[in-house]
């Protein structure tokens, strides 16, 4: 899976989703982004996707944006069996330190029109995902006109492009 990531983020356009809050957070609050949540406490300590609430409302999407990366002190500003999050980055405006954008780690045109795959438990406001381009299909050609696939793997990512 790695390697169609990297072919596909190679011959494609990365999909982003911006999402703004106004929220004051709190211990407990959660993000839950692309299918992995993430709850706010006070204290860390191994529990995975745990995010130490910060000082500030910006330094608490510090550390959540650490999290998603994976990122910064591991068990110190998210729990330390946190892993980085498979399908997205994000990255914290730093004009108005209230904004992430959520970029996918894979290219193409999947993620368009998504919406509510980013939730804050309150207080946020949240775009579809856009601006994806290119295909799986051409990242599928690339890798079997490079023999890196099998024939089962081939047969099943031609089943999933055929669904695309």
């Amino acid at each position: 899976m790695a390697l169609l990531a990297t072919l596909t983020k190679a011959t494609s356009t990365l999909a982003s989703n911006t999402a703004t809050t106004s929220v004051v957070f709190v211990s407990t609050f959660s993000i839950t982004a692309m299918g992995q949540t993430y709850v706010v406490q006070a204290t860390i300590a191994t529990t995975a996707n745990t995010v130490l609430l910060g000082s500030s409302d910006n330094a608490t999407l510090v550390n959540i944006q650490k999290a998603i990366m994976n990122t910064g002190t591991s068990g110190t500003t998210y729990g330390s069996l946190t892993v980085a999050h498979p399908d997205m980055t994000a990255a914290i405006d730093a004009c108005t330190q209230q904004t992430v954008t959520f970029t996918s780690r894979m290219g193409g045109v999947f993620l368009n029109g998504l919406k509510n795959t980013v939730s804050i438990s309150t207080g946020v406001t949240n775009s579809a995902w856009s601006g994806g381009a290119g295909s799986l299909t051409s990242a599928i050609a690339t890798m079997v006109a490079g023999n890196q696939l099998n024939s089962d793997t081939i047969a099943n990512l031609a089943a999933i492009t055929t669904n695309q």
